[in-house]
């Protein structure tokens, strides 16, 4: 992980270099790069660290609604692996997605705001997923869940997007505060609109 980290920020100031000595439109493509960047290392972090946050999930929940959920080693078992496919998942989806808005480069400034907006609905996508797999959800059912609720999932992902730039507080304290904002916006929803 650390190579990868090296890696990016070589590259990433290659590119902020780049952008100095060019046009806009070469400021847009560092910025793009830079923004692509987190969005890959977002993936391999949030894979490292899910069975932290689905037990945080848990715990907030558990907090929330009184209702207590029992240990089951092959149930942690299969929540993680589910866990990592549907991020390699998401991985897939978003790369191809910002690949083909990449393609039409020729919106400049856009580029980037599309960016921040895909990268947020993933975030959010996997705080807000901690809870479907909670309940069972196929992780069809957990997408169609998800994907009604995109708003949801881009207001819990903006936040923890721009404070993953912060090093540390983005890291240590915004991802377990946005996988608990996650967790009660879920209860809420399954409060007020019963059980999906």
């Amino acid at each position: 992980m650390g190579s990868i980290l090296v890696l990016g920020s070589v590259y990433f100031f290659m590119g902020f270099e780049m952008a100095l000595a060019e046009s806009d439109s070469a400021l847009s493509i560092f910025l793009s790069t830079g923004i692509l960047f987190l969005s890959i290392f977002k993936y391999i972090y949030l894979t490292l660290a899910s069975p932290l946050y689905a037990y945080i999930s848990e715990r907030t929940a558990s907090s929330y609604s009184g209702q207590t959920f029992a240990f089951s080693l092959a149930q942690f078992l299969s929540d993680i692996l589910r866990g990592m496919r549907l991020s390699l998942i998401n991985l897939f989806r978003q790369t191809f997605s910002v690949l083909f808005f990449f393609s039409l480069i020729l919106c400049g400034g856009l580029f980037s705001l599309i960016l921040i907006l895909l990268d947020s609905y993933y975030y959010g996508f996997s705080m807000l997923d901690y809870n479907c797999e909670r309940d069972r959800f196929s992780v069809s059912t957990a997408r169609t869940f998800i994907r009604q609720h995109r708003g949801l999932a881009i207001g819990n992902g903006l936040p923890f997007y721009f404070s993953i730039m912060i090093p540390v507080l983005g890291v240590c304290i915004m991802a377990p505060l946005s996988c608990i904002a996650a967790t009660l916006s879920y209860e809420q929803l399954k409060a007020s609109h019963g059980k999906r």
